[in-house]
């Protein structure tokens, strides 16, 4: 006797929980941004805005004294080292300034 159960949904399934566990991934470890990105932030916008327009970031560092916060995004480019994206808050939660820097971290 020859078993007639169909594997096709359950490789279905695999397939679509892989995809998002792939997403849920990238979403807790940030994205990689464009410079056209950069370009839509600027100083007085707030944490929302700036999430909003190009997404989590890679790290979120933390000043002391409560001074606010830098959040981080990795550059698309071939570039190396690699090219960080840094946005500084102040500590009223609004873009103090943004800028470019290479990262000097080997993994």
């Amino acid at each position: 006797m020859q078993s007639t159960f169909d594997l096709r949904p359950i490789h279905v399934l695999v397939a679509a929980v892989l995809g998002l566990g792939a997403t849920a991934a990238q979403a807790v470890s940030g994205l990689t941004i464009s410079r056209d990105q950069e370009a839509l932030i600027a100083v007085g916008m707030g944490a929302t805005e700036v999430e909003r327009a190009i997404g989590r970031p890679d790290q979120i560092a933390r000043r002391p004294y409560e001074l606010g916060s830098i959040w981080t995004y990795e550059v698309a480019g071939p570039e190396f080292p690699v090219i960080l994206f840094d946005v500084d808050f102040g500590t009223d939660g609004k873009v103090e300034r943004v800028g470019e820097r290479m990262d000097d971290e080997i993994d």
